[in-house]
């Protein structure tokens, strides 16, 4: 059987060309100093924004700009002189943006496989995916910042006088997934990631929480109520976890005031949550005291305090409790150990 063709080096100029040109609005005719210049802008300030936005530096002679490129300069310009932002803020927000688009992009390009990525199929993907993917993208943006104002909105009226938010925090991993990724071929780990991500995303938004991230074999979520997460927790084992091809799932919830920066989250609740999903066994729902005594007042679930879990890395005199799930039917409460 022949060999497929490789793709040249002068198809493959040919096909970044037409990509710069069609992505950016025209083709490369500028080079770094030209674009400060067109810009008004000092090389050092243009260098800082380009590295925000996760790019490598470009050598002062190298041709690799477009008109969109020192537009886009001048926009970032124009926000710092008007007082929207400062320069600090300005770079900030472009490496938030920049980190999510780069994700998006790359997702957007597994769409096709390698041989497909030729001239005439980039060219219909400009004219015909591209417009919709612009449309879209940009609702979504102003969708999720609806939802995070309201979610601000809604957090400074029931905690007035907090100085932080109050949040719970949960984490859900796959035990054992790694070793079996091992195992896998490409196409089957990239088909159980997709399922692992879809099936947590529907639990947590059925919940009415947020997903703050993937983080390969784990989920990061929050809720304003300790029930909620919790809940959210005691779904994700027992409907995403063993289903699906997927391993066992384990999870941990803890609660209390944290910091929101650039779409994350951080704080004790953020690290002790993570700290009792690395303990829990696979079935488990571990909590700390805040969520234990929340989920007494509260709800019908019942839990039980772990007598052997008294510290963990980062944190002592810990009361850690295992929530018993409506069916009971999970594994026995305890650890793999701190």
């Amino acid at each position: 059987m022949a060999a497929p063709d490789r793709t040249t080096e002068v198809e493959r100029q040919a096909l970044l060309d037409l990509a710069a040109s069609a992505l950016l609005d025209g083709e490369r005719r500028y080079t770094a100093i030209d674009v400060c210049a067109l810009a008004e802008c000092d090389h050092a300030t243009a260098d800082s924004l380009w590295r925000a936005m996760g790019f490598p530096d470009m050598p002062d002679d190298e041709i690799a700009f477009t008109d969109r490129d020192v537009a886009a300069l001048r926009t970032a310009l124009a926000l710092q002189a008007d007082g929207v932002l400062d320069e600090q803020a300005v770079r900030a927000q472009t490496r938030v943006m920049s980190q999510a688009l780069a994700t998006i992009a790359a997702a957007h390009l597994e769409i096709t496989e390698p041989e497909e990525r030729d001239v005439d199929r980039l060219g219909g993907f400009v004219s015909d995916v591209l417009p919709a993917l612009d449309d879209l993208l940009v609702y979504l943006y102003h969708r999720h910042l609806l939802a995070a104002v309201e979610n601000a909105v809604m957090l400074d009226r029931e905690d007035a006088d907090a100085l932080l938010p109050v949040l719970s925090v949960g984490f859900a991993d796959l035990v054992g997934f790694t070793k079996m990724a091992n195992h896998l071929e490409e196409r089957d780990l990239s088909g159980l990631i997709d399922v692992f991500t879809q099936a947590a995303a529907d639990v947590v938004a059925e919940e009415a929480g947020r997903v703050v991230k993937m983080i390969g074999d784990e989920v990061m979520f929050t809720s304003p109520d300790p029930g909620t997460a919790t809940r959210t927790a005691l779904r994700l084992v027992a409907e995403v976890g063993d289903h699906h091809g997927l391993p066992p799932l384990r999870a941990g919830v803890a609660a209390g005031p944290v910091v929101l920066r650039q779409g994350d989250v951080y704080g004790r609740p953020v690290n002790l949550a993570h700290r009792l999903v690395d303990v829990a066994r696979p079935g488990n729902v571990l909590v700390d005291e805040t969520v234990a005594t929340d989920l007494a007042a509260r709800t019908s679930l019942e839990t039980q305090r772990i007598h052997s879990i008294r510290r963990l890395r980062g944190f002592d005199r810990l009361r850690v409790f295992v929530v018993r799930p409506p069916d009971d039917e999970r594994a026995e409460p305890g650890e793999d150990g701190p």
